[in-house]
């Protein structure tokens, strides 16, 4: 290490030159996860004397690596630093926000939206109703109630305030108010559904109120798979084999090659003591490649057959990874 960090010193000296390899070999240690060369490289180019713009490339990269190393704080405290001289503050704005996210600091992330010259009113909202939550977990109702109502101010269609009444009717056992909700998002927003489906079982379980709501939403989204997930995976979770079996046999179909749907299938034929169809196998044994192409979130675990860098669950970048089917969960 000793020598590693004396061929930096002396390629740091020679900034000017070679500036561009330095970072790209911090970047290089930082994608493997060795972060204390990461680092030190950074450290000793700041040291040098940098131009404003190059100090600030640096700064942005350094926070990067303590995201990285899941050291929040560090992160955070970098990016302020580059703020006072950067020009582009929206952006470094933006991801001071998204850092607040990963410290559930609601109140700060709002501040720094506000600060913005071109404010983002979706997540100025998303911020108010996850400030809203964290009083209502902590029963702080009226305050939690006062931040839903500022939200609903600034846009009272957002999808965000809607699932954040649904923690509101849980919170005053209004299952009547949360199934009228229910309704709502699946007649209008239905590749939703299935997130409201886990806010309800959270709440008030898998009764017979939620099973009637959710026939009547598979009769007009049959390939809503994800939601098909949830349901499938509770019934499962709670021993409801049959149940489960049930549900997958009449809007689970052969040529709809869902590797979790395929796995919870063969979970409860073999549960029940049932014969396989074979139909069910075919696509798999016969198509496997399909199968390498579906993706998780690394960080609530939502799955999906196409890439995206946002996860449409939890609202999180650069969480995706590809998945393979003996990895599903």
């Amino acid at each position: 290490m000793k020598n590693f960090e004396l061929i930096v010193k002396a390629l740091a000296k020679n900034f000017n030159e070679t500036f561009s390899f330095l970072m790209e070999l911090a970047d290089m240690f930082s994608g493997r996860g060795d972060f204390e060369k990461a680092f030190l490289i950074r450290e000793e180019l700041l040291r040098q004397g940098v131009s404003e713009e190059q100090r600030v490339k640096i700064l942005e990269h350094f926070a990067s690596d303590f995201h990285k190393a899941g050291m929040y704080e560090n992160a955070l405290n970098v990016l302020k630093e580059a703020f006072v001289i950067c020009s582009e503050k929206d952006r470094l704005l933006d991801y001071m926000s998204h850092l607040c996210i990963e410290l559930n600091d609601w109140e700060n992330l709002l501040n720094y939206q506000r600060m913005k010259k071109n404010k983002d009113s979706n997540f100025i909202v998303y911020g108010l109703c996850q400030w809203s939550k964290s009083l209502l977990d902590n029963n702080e109702y009226k305050k939690a109630k006062l931040l839903l109502k500022e939200a609903e101010l600034i846009d009272s269609d957002s999808l965000h305030i809607k699932f954040h009444y649904a923690d509101f009717f849980i919170y005053d056992r209004d299952k009547d108010g949360l199934l009228r909700l229910g309704d709502e998002i699946s007649n209008n927003f239905p590749v939703f559904f299935g997130i409201f489906l886990k806010k309800y079982f959270s709440g008030f379980g898998c009764d017979d109120a939620v099973s009637e709501m959710v026939e009547n939403h598979f009769t007009k989204n049959r390939d809503d798979f994800y939601t098909l997930h949830i349901l499938v995976k509770r019934h499962i979770e709670d021993g409801n084999y049959q149940s489960a079996y049930n549900f997958l046999t009449k809007y689970y179909k052969p040529s709809d090659r869902n590797p979790y749907l395929l796995k919870s299938y063969i979970q409860c034929v073999k549960q029940l003591g049932l014969e396989i169809n074979c139909d069910y196998l075919t696509w798999y044994f016969m198509e496997r490649e399909d199968v390498e192409r579906w993706f998780r979130c690394s960080s609530c675990g939502y799955e999906s057959e196409h890439f995206s860098f946002l996860c449409i669950r939890c609202n999180k970048f650069d969480v995706m990874t590809q998945i393979k089917f003996h990895e599903q969960q």
